[in-house]
């Protein structure tokens, strides 16, 4: 009966670096008898098989000398052909290459999962505006959210209208509900707050994480640093006359 060791991300036994149903990996060995090959598994938790078994990926090779040390599982047979949005694990099996008493096998289960997510995240409010003219810093919040991979970042810019960044443009920032940035406004311009959320999903075309929501505070602010300039005071009701109650005269 082979054995088999569980190892989870442990560096000295393997390294990952896993695009949607692709994997690759470094640092398995065997110094007494060899490796004699390797499967990769995907699973919906960690170190399971049941979105694809174990899958040779150096089957169609005539020597060890071929190894690419990857795998690229495509198709992925009925009923994950199509991957649904959610998580995956992706697993790893050495085997070593003793000639008698079966193999001895290092199973390597990657703990981060990877996400599918085709679905946009979702912004559905920006509030809370302020603005400190003597810092100089902005402060707004936003309520925004993504089920399927969470939110990695939102950006922020400024703009003259709700549809341009012409007063900042965009500037990448780690998600946070409330974001504060030290910028000077310009004195007497009307502001629009825009901010964009962007989710932590791998899209199946795209092979990377770059879905987002972009939205718009309800409303422009004003920076005004200057007091108003004096007008004319006239005496009496009628607007724009002086009616001079205060006269000379002679006695």
């Amino acid at each position: 009966m082979p054995w088999s060791i569980l190892v989870c991300n442990v560096g000295e036994c393997a390294l990952f670096d896993i695009p949607l149903d692709q994997a690759n990996w470094d640092g398995f060995i065997d110094r007494e008898s060899g490796i004699l090959g390797y499967t990769v598994l995907i699973g919906l938790t960690e170190c399971k098989d049941d979105v694809h078994a174990d899958h040779d990926p150096h089957k169609h090779l005539f020597d060890k000398s071929q190894w690419t040390h990857s795998a690229m599982i495509s198709p992925i047979p009925a009923p994950y052909t199509k991957l649904p949005d959610g998580k995956y694990f992706i697993t790893v099996r050495a085997l070593n290459d003793v000639k008698y008493g079966g193999p001895l096998v290092t199973t390597v289960c990657h703990s981060t999962p990877l996400t599918v997510d085709n679905s946009r995240p979702e912004i559905y409010d920006v509030y809370g505006i302020e603005y400190d003219e003597d810092l100089p810093l902005l402060k707004a919040s936003h309520v925004s959210g993504d089920p399927h991979s969470g939110l990695v970042y939102n950006d922020l810019c400024l703009g003259h209208s709700a549809r341009d960044c012409n007063e900042m443009d965009w500037k990448r920032m780690g998600y946070s509900p409330d974001i504060q940035y030290a910028v000077k406004l310009t004195d007497g311009v009307r502001i629009w707050v825009k901010i964009k959320v962007i989710n932590g999903g791998i899209t199946k075309a795209q092979l990377k994480m770059d879905l987002r929501k972009i939205g718009v505070a309800n409303q422009a602010i004003i920076v005004d640093n200057t007091p108003p300039i004096a007008g004319q005071v006239l005496d009496g009701s009628v607007q724009g006359t002086d009616l001079q109650f205060t006269k000379e005269y002679q006695q």
